[in-house]
C-alpha cells in the first residue's frame, strides 16, 4: 500500500467521522427539553417574542436545513451564542486558550519528570 492510498483512505476516514460527530451534536442540541426561544428570553418571554426568535435563529426551518446551517455556521468559525453568558462562543473560548495552553504545557512538564 503506497502513501498516497493511506493518506487518501484516512481522509475519507476522517470525513465520515466529522460528519457523525456533527450529527451526534446537533442531535444532542435538538433533543433538550424545552423551547430554546423560551430559554434565552427568559422571564419576559411572550408567545410572540419566541415565535420572532425562533424566526430569527431559523429554529423553525426543516431540520435538515437547521443542520445545514449548523455544519456550515461552523465551518465558518461560528459556533453560535452561549445561553449562560449571552455571547459569542468563538470569544469565549478564545479568551480560555492560553489558560488551556499553559495548564498543557505544566501537564506535558509533570508528566514528563
Amino acid at each position: 500500500m503506497g502513501r498516497a492510498t493511506y493518506i487518501r483512505r484516512r481522509l475519507i476516514l476522517m470525513a465520515f467521522v466529522l460528519f457523525g460527530v456533527t450529527v451526534v451534536i446537533f442531535g444532542m442540541i435538538r433533543i433538550l427539553p424545552g423551547d430554546p426561544a423560551f430559554l434565552i428570553l427568559g422571564d419576559r418571554a411572550t408567545d410572540q417574542k419566541a415565535a420572532e426568535l425562533r424566526e430569527q435563529l431559523g429554529l423553525n426551518r426543516p431540520f435538515l436545513e437547521q443542520y445545514w446551517m449548523f455544519v456550515s455556521g461552523f465551518a465558518h468559525g461560528d459556533m453560535g451564542r452561549s445561553l449562560l453568558y449571552r455571547q459569542p462562543v468563538g470569544d469565549l473560548v478564545l479568551t480560555r486558550v492560553p489558560i488551556t495552553l499553559a495548564l498543557a504545557a505544566y501537564a506535558m512538564g509533570l508528566a514528563a519528570i
